[in-house]
C-alpha cells in the first residue's frame, strides 16, 4: 500500500509538472499520467475487494449461510474450521464464536 501512495504522490507531482510546463522536462506526456492514474485507481479498488473478501467479519455484522464451512475465531482467540447449523447461529464445532471468514480459495493446479 505504501508503494502505491508513493507512486500517487509522484504521479500528481508530474502531472501537476505537465499541466504547467507540458511535457518540457517531464518524462511522461499528460496522457500517460492520465492513465497512470486511472491504473493506480484500479488497483486501489482491487486491494480493497480483496482486503473486503478476506477480514473478519464480526457475528454482529453478520452471519454466513447455512452449511457454509468458513473459519472462526473463538473468544480465545483461537481460529479453525466450521460450520452455522441453526437459525441461532450455533456452531457444530466452536463455542463462543466471535468472529467468522470465508475459506480461501483451493490453490489451482498447474499445467504443464
Amino acid at each position: 500500500m505504501r508503494k502505491l501512495d508513493n507512486l500517487q504522490k509522484k504521479l500528481d507531482m508530474w502531472q501537476r509538472t505537465a499541466t504547467m510546463y507540458g511535457s518540457i522536462n517531464v518524462t511522461l506526456t499528460p496522457s500517460d499520467v492520465v492513465q497512470l492514474h486511472q491504473d493506480v485507481a484500479v488497483l486501489y479498488a482491487r486491494i480493497a475487494e480483496l482486503e473486503e473478501a478476506q477480514r473478519w467479519i464480526p457475528l454482529s455484522e453478520r452471519l454466513p449461510e447455512f452449511g457454509d464451512v468458513v473459519l472462526v475465531c473463538d473468544s480465545k482467540g483461537y481460529v479453525k474450521k466450521d460450520f452455522r447449523y441453526d437459525a441461532d447461529g450455533k456452531w457444530m464445532l466452536t463455542d463462543f464464536v466471535r468472529h467468522w471468514m470465508p475459506l480461501p480459495e483451493a490453490p489451482k493446479e498447474r499445467e504443464e
